[in-house]
């Protein structure tokens, strides 16, 4: 499924070295940060148990392939962030699938930054571990179903209702300690 689907020409092709039409959130905050820096999107987090996200506020999309390049730089988690609703309110939600310097892929929805439910968690063999290991993240989401890829190999899949569409974006964790996670080229391509 993932070469059929990223066969075509993305509708989104951004290589996240600088804000475009996109409009990817660009912030400081205390708990966080999103910005960009050497030609790419560092996004910072500072707050224990809490997840800063930078959402391309200008997308919407409902059944697609979405990908991303992430390196742990410092600390503990990162990933996509997708189907994120009412980013600008205060009760957003959103999907996020991620994975950790010990090499565990999770899938989790998210309300006003917080876990609300844990859809999957388990250890990833194709997760390239530990500090500044470069990997590549896909999701492809249809109707109710996604399906999750790790540096173009197929980990798992789900069916889940909570969100049909909604924005794009990327995100780091703060598990334990300070995080840091660069993103680069973001792809999108529609189903």
């Amino acid at each position: 499924m993932y070469s059929k689907v990223t066969s075509g020409r993305p509708v989104l092709n951004d290589p996240l070295s600088m804000n475009d039409n996109n409009n990817w959130t660009v912030n400081e905050l205390y708990q966080g940060s999103c910005a960009f820096t050497q030609g790419a999107i560092h996004v910072k987090v500072s707050h224990v148990s809490y997840f800063h996200t930078c959402v391309a506020q200008a997308s919407n999309f409902s059944n697609f392939a979405y990908q991303v390049q992430l390196t742990i730089i410092k600390g503990d988690a990162g990933g996509l962030t997708f189907r994120a609703r009412d980013t600008n309110s205060n009760t957003p939600s959103r999907l996020d699938f991620g994975i950790d310097q010990a090499g565990y892929y999770s899938l989790l929805v998210l309300s006003q930054g917080n876990i609300r439910t844990v859809l999957l968690q388990r250890p990833g063999p194709e997760i390239k571990a530990g500090l500044g290991q470069t990997n590549l993240l896909t999701v492809i989401a249809q109707g109710s179903n996604i399906y999750l890829y790790v540096n173009k190999h197929y980990v798992a899949s789900i069916s889940d209702n909570t969100s049909s569409s909604g924005a794009i974006g990327v995100f780091a964790a703060d598990i334990t300690e300070p995080t840091e996670v660069v993103f680069s080229n973001a792809q999108v391509w529609n189903l």
